[in-house]
C-alpha cells in the first residue's frame, strides 16, 4: 500500500524520470534515439506506464491498491533489463566511435611528443654547436689580440722607434672575424692597433726631429768652441803676463767644459762626436785630458795607470765618459774630500777605477744605475735626472766598456771602467806616472 505522501513522491519520481528520458532522447545520436524508441514503444514498457499511471491516480477512497506488486516487478525488471542492454549497447557504440578518435589524438600527441623531442634534442646540438664556435671563435680572438698586444705590436712599435721602416700590413696586418659582435670587437682591436701604430710612427718622427735639433745645435755650439779654442791658444801662445795667462787658462777651461756639454747632445741625438784621434794616446793623456773637461779638477788625484795607450777610435769617446764620470763623483761628495783615479791592466783589458771619499749609494740606487748603465733605456723627455748616465750608457755601449758602479770601502762609491783588450796598446819604454793632482787643460789635442 502507498500513502499518500508515498504516492506524491512517487509521481515526482516518474514525472522527473520522463522528463530527463525525453531530454536525453534529444541528445542522442540517432543509432541510439532509435534503440531508445524501440524500448519506448515495446509491450513491456508500455504495460509499465500503464501501472504507473493506475498508482499515480489511486487514492483513499480505493480499497485495494491498482497494481499488483508481482506484476509490477515482472514488468520493472523486464523494462530494466532492456534498458541496460540499450545503455550497455550504447556504450560499446561509443567505444567503437571514440576508438578512431582516440587512435588520431594519441597518434597526434605522438607525433606532437616527438616532433617536441627532436625540437629539444635539435636545439640543444644547436646550442651546443653554437656555443661551441663561439668559444673557439672568441679564444682565437683572445690569442690575436693577446700576440697583437705583446708581441707584435709591441715589435713594431720598437722598430718604429729606431727609425727603421715598417711594413704595417705585413707586420701587423688586422684581425678580421666575421661581421657578427665578435668580429666587431675585432674591427675595435684594429681600429686600436692602427691608432697605436699611428701615435708610434708619429712619436719616431718627433723623437727624429728633436734629434736632428739637438744634432744641429750640437754642431753649430761645437763649431763656435773649436773656434774659441782656436783664439784661445793664440792668445796663450803670446801672452806673457803671468795673470793675463792664468785668467786665458780659465776661459780656456771653460771652453773645454763647453765642448763636452755640446757632445752630450750629440750622443743624445744619436751622432758621433766631432773629435778623433788616428794614433794610439797614453792613457794617462787621456785621463789628464777628461779631467780638463770638468770644473774640480783640482780635487782630483791620478794614480799610477800603467804603461799602455788608448786606441785613438776611442779617445773621444772615453774622454767624455771618464769626464762625466768624474765630474758625477766631484759633485756628489763634499768639497774637502778628493777624488782617485787610478788604472791597471787585466785579464780582459784595462780597468780605470774612480773613487770618491762622499756619502755613497744605496744598494738600490747601485743596481738601477748599473742595470741603466748596462741595459740604456730609450731617452725621454722627461728622464733627465740622470743625463749623465744615458750618456755614459750611450758612449760605453760604442766600444763594448763595461761600467760598474760599487760601493766603497771608504763609504763613498767606485767605478769601474772596463776597457777591452782591444782598445788598448802597450806604450814600451814609458816611465811610470806620478801622482798628479791639477792635469793640464788641454793636455789631448782637439783633433787627430
Amino acid at each position: 500500500r502507498l500513502t499518500d505522501a508515498e504516492r506524491a513522491l512517487f509521481a515526482q519520481t516518474v514525472g522527473t524520470r520522463r522528463f530527463l528520458f525525453q531530454d536525453a532522447l534529444t541528445e542522442l545520436p540517432a543509432a541510439d534515439r532509435a534503440v531508445c524508441d524501440s524500448l519506448i514503444g515495446s509491450e513491456p514498457f508500455t504495460r509499465m506506464r500503464t501501472m504507473e499511471e493506475q498508482l499515480m491516480r489511486g487514492g483513499a477512497l480505493a480499497p485495494t491498491e491498482p497494481v499488483d506488486a508481482r506484476q509490477w516487478a515482472a514488468s520493472t525488471q523486464v523494462v530494466l533489463a532492456k534498458f541496460q542492454e540499450a545503455v550497455l549497447g550504447a556504450g560499446d557504440g561509443v567505444v567503437q566511435r571514440a576508438t578512431p578518435v582516440a587512435t588520431g589524438v594519441i597518434v597526434r600527441l605522438s607525433l606532437a611528443g616527438g616532433l617536441g623531442l627532436l625540437a629539444v634534442i635539435a636545439s640543444i646540438v644547436l646550442a651546443i654547436t653554437t656555443a661551441r664556435a663561439l668559444v673557439q671563435q672568441l679564444d682565437k680572438l683572445r690569442v690575436a689580440a693577446w700576440d697583437l698586444a705583446n708581441e707584435r705590436l709591441p715589435s713594431v712599435v720598437e722598430r718604429i722607434g729606431h727609425g727603421e721602416d715598417v711594413d704595417i700590413a705585413a707586420e701587423a696586418p688586422p684581425l678580421e672575424f666575421g661581421n657578427d659582435q665578435i668580429g666587431h670587437v675585432g674591427q675595435a682591436f684594429n681600429a686600436v692597433q692602427r691608432t697605436a701604430i699611428k701615435v708610434a710612427a708619429e712619436q719616431a718622427q718627433l723623437r727624429r726631429d728633436i734629434a736632428d735639433i739637438l744634432r744641429n745645435l750640437a754642431r753649430r755650439t761645437q763649431s763656435l768652441v773649436h773656434r774659441q779654442l782656436s783664439v784661445l791658444d793664440v792668445m796663450e801662445r803670446r801672452e806673457d803676463d803671468p795673470q793675463e795667462l792664468r785668467d786665458l787658462f780659465r776661459l780656456d777651461h771653460l771652453a773645454t767644459r763647453m765642448r763636452r756639454y755640446a757632445e752630450n747632445l750629440l750622443v743624445l741625438s744619436g751622432a758621433a762626436p766631432g773629435r778623433a784621434w788616428r794614433d794610439s794616446v797614453p792613457m794617462i793623456d787621456v785621463v789628464r785630458g777628461a779631467l780638463a773637461e770638468i770644473e774640480d779638477y783640482t780635487r782630483v788625484d791620478v794614480l799610477p795607470l800603467g804603461e799602455v795607450a788608448l786606441d785613438g777610435r776611442a779617445v773621444g769617446d772615453v774622454i767624455h765618459l771618464v769626464a762625466e764620470l768624474v765630474e758625477n763623483a766631484a759633485s756628489f761628495s763634499p768639497p774637502y774630500t778628493t777624488v782617485q783615479v787610478s788604472g791597471y791592466s787585466v785579464a780582459h783589458g784595462h780597468a780605470l777605477e774612480i773613487e770618491d771619499r762622499g756619502l755613497g749609494m744605496s744598494q738600490e740606487d747601485i743596481d738601477a744605475a748599473n742595470e741603466r748603465i748596462a741595459n740604456p733605456p730609450e731617452l725621454k723627455l722627461s728622464g733627465n735626472a740622470r743625463l749623465g748616465l744615458y750618456v755614459v750608457s750611450r758612449l760605453a755601449e760604442r766600444h763594448e766598456i763595461r761600467v760598474t758602479f760599487k760601493a766603497s770601502p771608504y763609504g763613498g762609491t767606485t767605478v769601474v771602467v772596463l776597457l777591452p783588450q782591444e782598445l788598448i796598446k802597450e806604450q814600451a819604454g814609458q816611465e811610470p806616472e806620478p801622482a798628479v793632482a791639477v792635469p793640464q787643460p788641454r793636455a789631448v789635442g782637439a783633433g787627430g
